[in-house]
C-alpha cells in the first residue's frame, strides 16, 4: 500500500507538469521513469564513488557504518542551473539485526529501517568536492520488518524527497533557492573535522 502511494504522488506530479514541457519536466521523466542519465552524472557519480570508497580505506570515522551495509550511489544527480553545485544520494539497505549499530540506542531494537544519506557536490575551477557532514539522513520505513527496501524503492523516494523541492512549488521550473539551504563555508569547515575524525586501528 506504502508504494501504491509513492506511484500516485509521482503519477499526480508528472500530470502537474504536462502543461510546461520544459528542461525540468524532461529531467524528471528521465529520472524517474525512464532512467536515463547524462554522460555527466555518470561521470560525477564515479568520481563520487572512489572518494567515498578511498573515505573509508583511510579510516574516516563517520563512512565506517557502511561496512556494515550494503548500499550504491544513486544514478540520477540534481544540479543547479550553471552545473556548479550537485545534491548525490546514496542509498543504504541496513544489513544489521539491530538499530544500535548505526544509533546509540539503550535497548536493543530491530532493525525495521533503511536510509538515504544526501551528499553536496561542489565545484571549485575544474574539480569537485564533495562533503558528506552536516548533510541529511533520510530514514526510511519498511513494509515488513526482516525485508529491506529495494535500491530501486530508495532510489524513488530519495528522488521524490529531492524533486519536492528541487522545483518551486506546484511546477517543474527549477527552484534557485534550492542550494542555499546549505552554507558552502559552513560546510567547509564541518568537512575539516569530518577528514580528522578517524578511528585508531591497532
Amino acid at each position: 500500500m506504502k508504494y501504491l502511494f509513492v506511484l500516485l504522488a509521482i503519477l499526480m506530479f508528472m500530470n502537474s507538469c504536462k502543461s510546461q514541457q520544459n528542461k525540468q519536466n524532461d529531467f524528471f521523466i528521465k529520472t524517474i521513469r525512464e532512467k536515463r542519465y547524462s554522460n555527466e552524472s555518470e561521470l560525477l557519480v564515479r568520481q563520487f564513488e572512489d572518494t567515498l570508497k578511498n573515505w573509508i580505506n583511510i579510516n574516516i570515522e563517520s563512512v565506517q557504518v557502511l561496512k556494515s551495509l550494503k548500499w550504491c550511489i544513486d544514478k540520477a544527480v540534481f544540479f543547479d542551473e550553471q552545473k556548479h553545485k550537485a545534491i548525490i544520494l546514496i542509498l543504504e539497505k541496513d544489513t544489521s539485526q539491530y538499530l544500535e549499530k548505526r544509533f546509540d540506542y539503550d535497548e536493543l531494537e530491530l532493525t525495521s529501517f533503511d536510509y538515504i544519506k544526501l551528499i553536496y557536490a561542489n565545484k571549485t575551477k575544474d574539480s569537485w568536492d564533495f562533503y558528506y557532514k552536516s548533510l541529511p539522513l533520510l530514514v526510511i520505513p519498511r513494509n515488513r520488518i526482516s525485508t529491506p527496501n529495494t535500491f530501486n524503492e530508495l532510489s524513488t523516494f530519495g528522488r521524490i524527497e529531492i524533486l519536492t523541492k528541487y522545483y518551486k512549488n506546484n511546477s517543474c521550473i527549477y527552484n534557485p533557492m534550492f542550494f542555499n539551504q546549505w552554507d558552502i563555508e559552513n560546510l567547509k569547515i564541518k568537512h575539516t573535522s569530518f577528514l580528522s575524525d578517524k578511528i585508531s586501528v591497532e
